[in-house]
């Protein structure tokens, strides 16, 4: 019994301390995004005296942790024939499309997805996509240093047979770049100006939270089993031993 007990408090004892330590870790990940994102925008766009080689020098940095989340201003040119429109994407509480646009960078032959903004459904034709004014000049724009978009749950996979599909559930980084055949860098942009774009899209980005409270009820809980546990066992093995050796006595 003394054995058994011993190995429940120190089992829910290590998960109660394990649940504190995922809550700071998501709380210091909360704190650097949000120093990242105070920090002076960062200014990606080569100006015309300046040559690739100049420009690749911030390229080499990318896809670094000390770039995520950062403000960045980068100049291009739009790809709209290879714009995807994610499907069953929330903002402000309803359901539409993320639209996404390769943007070549100026002075490179890398291009990066943009993440330009969200759209509404049309609910009545499920396939009808949304038209967006794509400007077709160099555009500067200032953006957000951000991961690949989320990915949902979906059934099926686009089939590369059957030609380029612009509506998607997800974006697989390695299979558009076998379908565009850009030279694509992980990863993406978070568009913040709406500078060279149209303005029907929404940019109300949300931003992730911690949810630290999670982890730290899910401590508490964990630490009031072990509570528990040793509770059960010092009653069961001192006061009920105990009154039963009294009982004896008489």
């Amino acid at each position: 019994m003394a054995l058994a007990t011993l190995v429940v408090v120190s089992l829910t004892v290590r998960l109660g301390f394990w649940q504190l330590s995922r809550a700071a870790e998501k709380q210091a990940w909360q704190t650097a995004m949000a120093t990242q994102r105070d920090l002076p925008v960062l200014d990606m766009s080569p100006s015309q005296d300046q040559n690739l080689a100049s420009t690749q020098e911030w390229l080499k940095d990318w896809g670094q942790p000390h770039l995520l989340h950062r403000r960045v201003t980068v100049r291009g040119t739009w790809l709209p024939q290879f714009n995807v429109y994610l499907d069953n994407r929330q903002m402000d509480g309803k359901v539409g499309f993320f639209l996404l646009t390769p943007l070549q960078l100026d002075h490179s032959d890398q291009a990066i997805w943009v993440q330009r903004g969200w759209l509404p459904r049309n609910f009545q034709q499920r396939e009808q996509l949304p038209e967006v004014l794509t400007p077709s000049g160099p555009v500067s724009l200032t953006a957000r240093i951000a991961l690949a978009p989320s990915k949902l749950m979906e059934l099926g996979s686009t089939s590369p047979g059957s030609g380029f599909s612009h509506l998607r559930q997800n974006l697989d980084e390695s299979e558009m770049r076998h379908e565009t055949g850009l030279n694509l860098l992980s990863g993406s942009l978070v568009q913040l100006s709406p500078e060279g774009d149209s303005d029907a899209l929404l940019r109300n980005w949300f931003e992730p939270a911690a949810d630290t409270a999670k982890h730290k009820g899910y401590a508490l809980q964990w630490f009031a089993m072990a509570l528990g546990a040793a509770a059960w066992f010092f009653w069961f093995a001192f006061f009920k031993v105990w009154r039963k050796s009294g009982n004896r006595d008489c």
